[in-house]
């Protein structure tokens, strides 16, 4: 078991290191076309580690984060492609959130919503996820160097903890797959300053941690709050280089950033932590259950 949770945090990172490194060499389009299926393949091959091959449109939703991590690589590979056509671009983010929607909340849909709540959850969620694309790709374009894979790496690291206080090892294990392709990016990164988040790798993060957050509130016990607060976390950030800030040094306005973002990806976190934590009574109550009541075969 420790074995294969190290797999899946050492192969996405191998991957995209490795995916990047070479497609970087490769003109000016080279750099976005490898962070974009760097992190997407590298995703798709940690959950791979997981829990093996998902099959083409496997039963459980939350398996079904390794297409929407080819769906985004799909999208990225446009947007390193044709940076200049924005109409097209902002059209086929559009497609990719309402795929993030579909693909994971059929079941919930079908069996869980009635009369017109089907309408007002999916227009609300898809104006969520292309706000968070938004926020993330104005926090890649804005911020240098290795900041953005930093700042990633942060918010994906608090996402996986509060997935795990939710009851969701898997859920929380995918999101370090993708933390773990982020760090390689940046990384790689620190060799070649041309290699940047956007265009590229923007999509396939907000299909995977959009999606992660996603089946973390609908599938296992993510609160609202918290889900709420990782989606905010990024304009956190962005706000810490925004206006007079912007003037400051570079390093300044990342730690700005950086601290930011924490204070906001932390609250989350917390959140998680006290709607999850058992109480008092009932940590007693299932210890002394425990010694009771024999345990079965």
């Amino acid at each position: 078991m420790i074995q294969t949770a190290i797999l899946a945090v050492l192969l996405p990172a191998v991957i995209a290191g490795v995916l990047v490194l070479i497609l970087s060499r490769r003109g000016e389009r080279g750099p976005g076309l490898g962070v974009a299926l760097g992190l997407a393949l590298g995703v798709a091959a940690g959950q791979v580690a997981l829990v093996g091959w998902p099959g083409l449109l496997p039963v459980d939703a939350t398996y079904r984060v390794f297409h929407l991590a080819l769906a985004g690589a799909v999208v990225g590979v446009c947007e390193a492609l044709w940076k200049e056509k924005a109409p097209l671009l902002w059209a086929l983010r559009a497609v990719l959130a309402a795929l993030v929607l579909g693909l994971l909340l059929r079941s919930v849909m079908e069996h869980t919503w009635e009369g017109n709540e089907d309408d007002f959850w999916l227009s609300g969620l898809f104006v969520a996820v292309l706000v968070f694309a938004v926020l993330l790709g104005q926090l890649a374009r804005t911020t240098q160097g290795i900041g953005p894979p930093l700042l990633l790496v942060l918010l994906i690291s608090a996402g996986s903890a509060a997935l795990v206080l939710a009851h969701s090892a898997f859920l929380g294990q995918l999101a370090g797959a993708l933390a773990a392709a982020l760090g390689a990016v940046g990384v790689v990164a620190l060799i070649r300053p041309s290699i940047r988040l956007a265009p590229g790798g923007v999509p396939v993060v907000t299909a995977v941690f959009s999606a992660l957050v996603l089946c973390g509130y609908f599938f296992a016990t993510l609160p609202a709050s918290s889900a709420v607060l990782l989606g905010l976390a990024p304009g956190a950030a962005v706000l810490g280089g925004a206006g007079p800030l912007s003037k400051r040094p570079a390093w300044q306005v990342l730690v700005l950033r950086v601290v930011l973002l924490l204070i906001v990806a932390g609250v989350a976190v917390y959140l998680a932590y006290t709607a999850n934590a058992p109480s008092a009574d009932e940590y007693d109550y299932s210890c002394l259950l425990s010694l009771i009541v024999p345990a079965r075969a």
